[in-house]
């Protein structure tokens, strides 16, 4: 719309023209988290996924200098550097103990040897930050106190579980249980022998009933379990042997979808014909536009992770790309978003006749700090009414705003060119002002 047919305007900067939207390429769309995170990020996180953070030394990449074991920086809950901890003399012989107990197990068997003492900390803050830290990087060993002395030696619990499951299965289940993030799931590998998968669920029950729940679930006659960390806020209920049993559950999988040129619920549509389930078993948390490139969080009911991985190649066939893949506890809701980033590259700049190009750069400037400080209308497009050749998505639009509802609703409903059975609808709409039966087409 020309400035010259407008009467008010909420800044008084010259502007310039341009042209928006000329291909798909020019708009990009990526939907931030209730976090606040864009979500095609590779660190995305989400609220209940939530996994130790580094400290934040190892993140800057900053030389560590020797620090005394009670300094007070690193009492710090999500520091997991134990160079620092407990010193590089203590750390160093740490390494040598786990590095001989790993490489001969069976070779160490007098007690005195099968532990090895990291101090005394007479500091309780300190003492669950050594704890904490040790079984964050060894999830192999078990850490004592005696008084205010620090002893580790093999987690038998680890070395039971090892047995059942993978050793690497076992180090992050470890680290998942040491976490203590309220509603956070592990799933294990797929397991076909349901006497293998009951010891597993006996062996949980029998060590962590009290923080967890587990339940088997089977997806394309793959049978696996999964342990939930119960919420703090429900008092945890007894579990004996037999609840945990072969238990069926729902299985999500969330993931962030890329898609070019398409729309949200027809990329939804093919994806749901090659993964064999229904189109409603995928939730997410808006529908983002077609032509552009947009990343957003879908969730799909009943499939799991590798299935989803399996089907890369025939999503990308058509403009679809899935990353961020991981398993989560429950489907999506509408709104759950804080919003989206969007990337608009605008072309054919050029000034308006009383300017030169030598002013151009200092108009576009102008034009940015303005819709920074003061926004933008938000026009009505062809997102909200659909495109069409008699009526432009803009008349409905401005008769909405001057509340001309009948007049609107008319607009909507202009017929097109054609005479398939919408058009016909419209056009017995507007000669009756009464709706049409189809069932009597």
């Amino acid at each position: 719309m020309e400035r010259d047919t407008l009467s008010c305007f909420i800044s008084d900067h010259e502007g310039f023209y341009g042209t928006i939207k000329n291909s798909p390429q020019d708009f990009v769309v990526i939907e931030m988290n209730t976090l606040g995170q864009l979500v095609n990020s590779p660190n995305v996180q989400e609220e209940h996924t939530k996994q130790p953070q580094q400290s934040q030394a190892n993140k800057r990449g900053d030389t560590l200098k020797p620090s005394k074991p009670d300094d007070t920086d690193i009492l710090n809950q999500d520091c997991f550097d134990l160079n620092l901890i407990l010193g590089p003399a203590t750390n160093e012989e740490l390494e040598h103990f786990t590095n001989k107990m790993r490489a001969n197990p069976n070779e160490i068997c007098d007690q005195e040897k099968v532990e090895l003492s990291l101090g005394t900390y007479p500091d309780k803050h300190l003492r669950a930050v050594v704890h904490r830290a040790v079984r964050y990087n060894f999830p192999f060993l078990q850490t004592l106190t005696n008084q205010s002395e620090i002893r580790v030696r093999e987690d038998p619990d680890f070395k039971e579980l090892a047995s059942l499951a993978s050793e690497g299965e076992a180090e992050e289940f470890f680290r998942f249980i040491d976490a203590k993030v309220p509603g956070s799931v592990f799933t294990f590998l797929p397991d076909d022998s349901k006497e293998h998968r009951t010891s597993v669920h006996h062996f949980v029950s029998r060590r962590f009933g009290k923080l967890v729940e587990t339940k088997s679930f089977t997806d394309q006659q793959k049978t696996s379990i999964t342990v939930r960390l119960r919420e703090r806020s429900k008092q945890p209920k007894k579990r004996t042997i037999a609840d945990c049993q072969e238990e069926e559950v729902t299985l999500y999988t969330a993931f962030t979808l890329r898609k070019e040129n398409l729309e949200t619920l027809e990329a939804i549509s093919y994806m749901a014909a090659v993964l064999g389930v229904l189109p409603s078993d995928f939730t997410y948390a808006g529908i983002k536009d077609k032509r552009a490139i947009t990343y957003q969080t879908m969730v799909v009911k009943k499939i799991s992770p590798e299935r989803l991985l399996d089907k890369v190649s025939e999503f990308e066939r058509r403009g679809m790309q899935i990353s961020h893949v991981r398993p989560v506890s429950e489907p999506l809701k509408l709104g759950r978003l804080q919003g989206n980033h969007f990337d608009l590259v605008i072309r054919d700049l050029k000034p308006h006749g009383k300017h030169g190009l030598a002013e151009l750069h200092q108009l576009v400037k102008e034009a940015v700090e303005n819709v920074k400080n003061r926004g933008f209308v938000n026009n009505y497009g062809p997102q909200r009414f659909g495109s069409g050749s008699c009526v432009q998505a803009d008349q409905i639009g401005l008769a909405l705003l001057k509340e001309k509802i009948e007049a609107s609703v008319k607009l909507f409903f202009t017929p097109e060119d054609g005479d398939d059975l919408q058009n016909k609808a419209k056009r017995h709409f507007l000669l009756t002002g009464l709706c049409w039966d189809f069932s009597d087409s």
